[in-house]
């Protein structure tokens, strides 16, 4: 059985630090996203 003992300011370090990773994988993926459907519109576009 592992026990982890941390203090309440380590807790909401690890929290916060997962937000903000979390956030920013978000962004990043919206982005992608962005991007990917711009091409896929230019592409049709291109086709027309």
């Amino acid at each position: 059985m592992l026990c982890v003992f941390w203090s309440a300011k380590d807790g909401q370090y690890a929290i916060t630090l997962g937000s903000v990773v979390l956030s920013a994988f978000i962004i990043f993926l919206k982005i992608k996203l962005k991007k990917e459907v711009n091409e896929l519109i230019k592409k049709r576009n291109n086709k027309i």
